[in-house]
């Protein structure tokens, strides 16, 4: 956390900014976290931090409000990707959301470990011989129709385990990427991981890389597309999933994409990566 110089020579400081942290207490150590960020502030010459605990009932939203009356500068999200999504839709369009999670060892061994999340997936794909039929249209082109195995959309690519499982994904783009899969049998799930874990994962991560594989086309197996708007009706009840996190069933969705709509704050080594 930095904070701007308003102070010169002869003259007093301004207001000193104010932060708040909304954390889950299942995920951080708080006596830890606490220490990091009173030192942080107190260094950038801050005000007292306020402190926004999660619960089953709240996981961030509520909270992230309460913060935001309160009129705080920043709001920081400490916790697992679910309580960084629920403070982001709290205050997209108005406040400014520290990105950097702290986390705690249960979670680095998730990470290490992610190879065995996604080996189990994509068993349990394999046995899966259900397919989505669907009625959707793309911001404002025709309606189609398609039978599909997977429906994902998102706007950032890369997951554990260097899988880039949408290549062309650009988080500040103001556009979402939409993957229709539909791999055709087992045969068909070992051309799709093949494409994800090493044509994208790997090999066009890399000038020479993108040289050697050519230009992405789009095929039986693997659908992309971008826009801002998608809107789909299903053919019976189908379980949904926000950021892995399961949301029951639904039979029609709406997605669409707000550019802008929030401020990150990432270290300085993140953004130069």
């Amino acid at each position: 956390m930095t904070s701007p110089d308003n102070t010169h020579a002869g003259s007093s400081p301004t207001a000193s900014k104010t932060a708040a942290v909304v954390y889950n207490p299942t995920k951080v150590d708080i006596a830890v976290l606490h220490a990091a960020i009173s030192a942080a502030a107190t260094a950038a010459g801050w005000a007292e931090t306020s402190w926004y605990e999660t619960s089953v009932d709240d996981v961030g939203q509520g909270v992230a409000a309460q913060a935001l009356e309160a009129g705080v500068d920043l709001v920081i999200a400490a916790g697992g990707d679910g309580t960084v999504r629920a403070v982001a839709e709290a205050v997209r369009g108005s406040a400014v959301l520290d990105a950097k999670m702290i986390e705690n060892t249960d979670d680095d061994l998730k990470k290490k470990a992610g190879w065995v999340a996604y080996l189990r997936a994509i068993i349990v794909s394999l046995r899966d011989s259900d397919e989505l039929h669907l009625r959707f249209r793309l911001d404002d082109r025709k309606p189609q129709r398609a039978t599909v195995h997977t429906v994902i959309l998102g706007n950032c690519g890369s997951l554990p385990s260097n899988i880039l499982l949408l290549p062309d994904a650009v988080v500040d783009d103001g556009l979402f990427d939409l993957l229709l899969m539909r791999p055709g049998g087992a045969l068909g799930w070992l051309r799709v991981w093949w494409k994800v874990a090493w044509i994208n994962g790997i090999v066009r991560r890399t000038a020479a890389g993108r040289t050697i594989a050519g230009e992405r086309r789009n095929d039986a197996d693997l659908h992309y597309e971008t826009g801002t708007h998608f809107t789909a009706r299903l053919s019976r009840p189908e379980n949904i999933e926000l950021d892995g996190d399961a949301f029951g069933e639904a039979t029609a969705f709406r997605a669409w994409i707000e550019p802008a709509a929030l401020t990150i704050r990432v270290p300085t080594t993140a953004a130069t990566e």
